[in-house]
């Protein structure tokens, strides 16, 4: 049986980790390679920093090899990595996998990534909404809908190369209200790569019950955290009397 996971999310904006709602109303936190190492400290399985400015690759890698000197544990890095030559700075620069969102979309990208670097080291981060009845993905910061249906595009990407899948509920970002389990469930059910929850943590009996009732192996933690809501040590000693946990 595998541990599952607690993975602290970074998002960045100039060296600043902020953190929004639903997308929006970004609130400022620390430097990431600070709070990086205190999560660290806590026990965190996974460090996820995600560059969701856009800032140019090189800038971008500075803040990236600041955080890998500070930690041993993997590091995800995602956010504007267009190319396989951006992928190789963010390797570079200290990342173990690296996160494609909107870039997923980019012409062959998926496959140079994953042939170059195994399947195990390139996520699809992917954001979605439900309109319609149906769950569709949105790019862009969560601000354009593809009109492409969720499960679909999920498929697409796993047969083109990526071994691991963020999947980010947008009108649960943020929130604290707990995650969409039947989401979940669904979209772990019909897939064969491991998935990592995110949207929505806001106490100990969310990720219990994430855990309890699907099979995604990992989640994603960021305002929880980042508002001292509750840590990560406290969150796995509760978490380990009933969950097959590292700690």
């Amino acid at each position: 049986m595998l541990y599952k996971r607690i993975i602290p999310c970074l998002d960045i904006i100039k060296n600043r980790v902020v953190k929004g709602k639903k997308f929006k109303k970004i609130l400022f936190f620390g430097k990431a390679e600070e709070l990086a190492y205190k999560y660290y400290k806590d026990g965190a399985d996974e460090i996820a920093i995600l560059n969701i400015n856009k800032e140019k690759i090189k800038k971008f890698s500075k803040i990236v090899k600041k955080v890998s000197k500070r930690i041993t544990i993997p590091l995800i890095v995602g956010g504007n990595i267009n190319s396989l030559k951006d992928a190789k700075t963010m390797f570079n620069s200290g990342a173990d996998k690296v996160s494609l969102n909107s870039s997923l979309f980019k012409k062959k990208l998926i496959e140079k990534i994953s042939r170059r670097y195994g399947k195990q080291s390139t996520i699809a981060s992917i954001d979605v909404k439900k309109k319609n009845k149906k769950w569709f993905v949105y790019i862009n910061g969560g601000r354009d809908n593809t009109g492409i249906e969720m499960l679909k595009w999920i498929k697409m990407c796993i047969k083109r190369g990526i071994g691991e899948l963020l999947l980010t509920n947008i009108d649960c970002d943020g929130t604290n209200k707990g995650f969409n389990i039947k989401l979940m469930k669904y979209v772990n059910n019909n897939i064969s790569v491991p998935v990592i929850c995110s949207g929505g943590a806001g106490k100990i009996k969310n990720i219990y019950e994430l855990f309890k009732k699907t099979n995604v192996n990992s989640v994603l933690l960021a305002s929880v955290l980042h508002k001292n809501i509750d840590n990560i040590k406290n969150i796995k000693n509760k978490l380990s009397k009933k969950i097959y946990i590292r700690i």
